[in-house]
């Protein structure tokens, strides 16, 4: 059976399978259609119903698909990525990939109510393959009397046989019908009278061009004309001034006079009635005349409001349909705990998810690497553990840590040294730093600056939304930011490095960077290469969370501006002021605070990853506890943790907070 499937695949084969054929003949009403008829369901697939179908299909085909367990706790759903699912879902055939899988699904299901998957098991009862069929091709069998299942399988009319399938070998996806408990309803048979007229009015306009190009002239005789010369006449007549080709061809004819009649009023009114089946057939499968490429020209709102609309209430339903019947027979083929979840299309839940996204991170339950997966992004391998407040560090150890008794060691003379060395090198590099940063916040408020006067007056863009338009890409300005990082970060893990070499080697003696990476086992290629990955988390993190900071505070005052009826003068002194608390450079002011927390956390980061890689086992919490010390740092002073464990400020080294001065140190105390 699988070979006589895999035959209707082949090239040859599946331009017969699938060849929809129309006549060219109309057929009144298509009584065909409005019995049930599928073959002639699926023959109508052309001009407004091909347009309304494909453009149905297209759209819920490109929607991504996510699979979860149940884990009987809390989260009740964990997303799983590795899965037989996933390899049958890449290449559902040989001949298809699941975005073609979806498509014709939808659009048989459009076009006749019905789609059926045939599913290729194995051995295990695993399905390897799967077939969408030919839904005009398919007859469900019923059971005989008194049996409790209704359905005995399905039959699959090919060529001059058939090929019979069992329940449990198909999917049957299928619209409600009201008439029939079996069959799906096609939305072809509710608008019968319109495929109907579209068929009538397209054959019209076909025959009108066909037969005359210039259409209805009637001939008269100044005198009887015998049965001979009239034939003569109609040969001439046809093979001379008739068709396209000779449209507009002077007429000459002995004895005949051509009068010139033209389209009668009804005539004309049934041609021009064919922009109202567009609309009629485009309102019953719910899709704008935008999205095919119709209709007046719009305005921006008028078409996010247009597309919400065809992605909340066309495409979403369709999407849960096809889920739905998924999850209840193809997943627990495999494990009954499975489901499976498309994305959401309609824009209003995406915008809605992503703030969902940003509140979970900024309250550590969710880690970046379930957000990246969210996204669409490649894993981190630095991105599995929840992420704490204010510095938003990744937390590593257990739980239960934090629960038992602080361990804590008095510090000496030498390592209070070792502080006021390492904040003086901090504090260099976050001054040069400062300067780029103040470089950075003013070209990104020149454009924003530009933006608003370009955007404000502009009617057709949705005032809500006038973040989109004024803030630059988040990931592009993230990218920004971190080249201009570069070179000040690159000597924060140098300096990291040296203080850590320091440590291992029990010398405070000026040595060269090579004498550094010497001492710790790294070379200068192995440190480029760090240098990069660290780069790019931070890029992939923080980065992205400053610009969004900013993009945030940014859309409040844009939002004000909506609500209070400001010029634009006005708005762009705001967003002056705005950008001048990033500009200034005095505590607590961000250009600072950036640069003080960031040069620390990539010093404080360095030095801890080197102690891991050679091997100590603890490390200790160290600050100044001066005058300027805050109670939360003064409070994990001289605190030992293992050396991949998180301290009982929740983080796995400093900064605990912005602006954070502390340090760590390592050692091997038992």
């Amino acid at each position: 059976m699988l070979n006589n499937i895999k035959r209707f695949f082949s090239r040859r084969q599946k331009e017969a399978f699938f060849q929809f054929g129309t006549s060219n003949v109309y057929t009144g009403l298509n009584p065909k259609i409005q019995s049930g008829n599928f073959q002639s369901m699926v023959e109508s697939y052309e001009t407004w119903i091909y347009a309304a179908v494909s453009c149905i299909a297209r759209n819920v085909a490109r929607c991504n698909l996510h699979l979860y367990q149940a884990t009987g706790q809390q989260p009740k759903y964990q997303e799983v990525e590795n899965h037989p699912f996933w390899d049958l879902w890449r290449e559902v055939n040989p001949e298809m990939n699941a975005f073609d899988l979806l498509e014709i699904t939808q659009i048989f299901l459009d076009l006749t109510g019905n789609a059926y998957w045939y599913m290729v098991l194995n051995k295990l009862n695993k399905p390897v393959e799967i077939y969408p069929l030919p839904t005009q091709r398919v007859k469900i069998l019923l059971s005989e009397n008194g049996s409790k299942q209704r359905i005995s399988g399905y039959r699959l009319t090919a060529g001059s046989g058939n090929i019979d399938f069992t329940i449990d070998e198909i999917l049957h996806f299928k619209y409600p019908n009201p008439l029939n408990e079996f069959y799906g309803l096609s939305p072809l048979q509710a608008m019968i009278y319109a495929v109907g007229e579209n068929d009538l009015a397209h054959q019209f306009g076909y025959n009108v061009l066909r037969n005359q190009a210039v259409p209805g002239n009637i001939f008269t005789a100044e005198e009887w004309v015998d049965t001979e010369m009239l034939k003569l006449a109609k040969e001439e007549i046809k093979t001379e001034y008739e068709g396209v080709k000779r449209a507009g061809k002077t007429m000459i004819l002995k004895g005949i006079k051509p009068t010139k009649v033209g389209l009668s009023p009804m005539e004309i009114n049934f041609l021009e009635g064919r922009k109202f089946l567009m609309e009629e057939i485009l309102a019953i499968y719910g899709v704008p005349k935008t999205k095919i490429g119709m209709g007046d020209l719009v305005n921006r709102a008028v078409a996010d409001a247009l597309d919400y609309t065809f992605q909340k209430e066309t495409i979403l339903p369709r999407l849960k349909r096809i889920e739905n019947k998924i999850n209840e027979k193809l997943l627990p083929l495999w494990d009954k705990s499975l489901i499976v979840e498309f994305e959401s299309p309609v824009p209003e839940d995406r915008e809605f998810e992503l703030k969902q996204w940003e509140m979970w991170l900024k309250n550590y339950v969710r880690s970046i690497n379930e957000y990246r997966e969210y996204l669409g992004v490649k894993s981190a391998s630095w991105g599995d553990k929840p992420l704490a407040p204010f510095s938003i560090m990744p937390l590593s150890g257990t739980s239960g840590s934090q629960e038992q008794p602080v361990k804590r060691i008095a510090l000496n003379k030498q390592v209070g040294q070792k502080w006021y060395a390492w904040v003086k090198i901090e504090e260099n590099i976050e001054q040069n730093y400062i300067r780029d940063l103040k470089s950075f916040f003013e070209s990104q408020k020149k454009i924003v600056l530009a933006n608003v006067k370009r955007v404000y007056g502009d009617k057709s863009i949705n005032k809500k939304n006038l973040i989109e338009f004024v803030f630059p890409p988040v990931n592009n300005e993230a990218k920004r930011l971190t080249e201009i990082s570069y070179k000040h970060f690159v000597n924060a893990m140098r300096a990291g490095i040296h203080f850590a070499a320091e440590t291992i080697t029990g010398k405070s003696v000026n040595k060269s960077f090579e004498d550094d990476l010497d001492a710790i086992g790294m070379t200068l290629d192995s440190f480029d290469v760090f240098v990069e990955e660290t780069l790019k988390r931070w890029q992939d993190l923080y980065g992205i969370t400053i610009n969004d900071t900013m993009k945030n505070e940014l859309r409040d005052i844009l939002a004000q501006s909506v609500q209070e009826g400001w010029g634009v003068t006005q708005l762009q002194e705001a967003i002056i002021d705005l950008y001048s608390r990033y500009d200034t450079g005095i505590t607590p002011e961000r250009a600072l605070r950036i640069a003080r927390t960031e040069v620390s956390r990539i010093m404080n980061e360095t030095e801890l990853d080197v102690y891991i890689d050679t091997g100590y086992e603890y490390k200790t919490w160290s600050t100044a506890l001066d005058e300027f010390t805050c109670e939360e740092c003064s409070a994990l002073e001289g605190e030992v943790v293992g050396v991949n464990e998180t301290f009982s400020g929740g983080v796995q080294c400093p900064p605990l907070h912005p602006n954070c001065r502390c340090v760590i140190l390592a050692g091997k105390w038992r």
